[in-house]
């Protein structure tokens, strides 16, 4: 399944889009015009479906509204993940698009 290029914190999307929370005034990159919005900081680009599915992660991504700096697509409550699961997405493991951490090992 795939994740949409939103921001966890603002929700503001890619460059040049809408601010987002707060509106302009509260833009950390230019309020007085186009939002810098939230950017793929990667090295390199990965597939036209980087940062929206875990196979494709972007480890790098930064909004430049609200500052939130992070690895997407985003995964909410990562501390309920059993152990096992928390060391292998450390050390880069992906899960499948489908996976549920309720599930078993893979």
């Amino acid at each position: 399944m795939k994740s949409r290029w939103q921001c966890p914190k603002c929700g503001t999307g890619y460059e040049g889009t809408k601010h987002g929370k707060g509106g302009a005034s509260k833009c950390i990159s230019n309020p007085n015009s186009d939002c810098g919005g939230l950017i793929c900081d990667c090295d390199s680009e990965g597939s036209e479906d980087h940062g929206l599915v875990m196979s494709d992660r972007c480890m790098a991504a930064n909004c430049y509204h609200c500052g939130w700096g992070g690895e997407l697509p985003y995964i909410e409550n990562r501390s309920k993940w059993p152990s096992w699961a928390k060391k292998a997405y450390a050390e880069r493991w992906t899960p499948p698009d489908d996976w549920s951490p309720g599930g078993t090992k893979p």
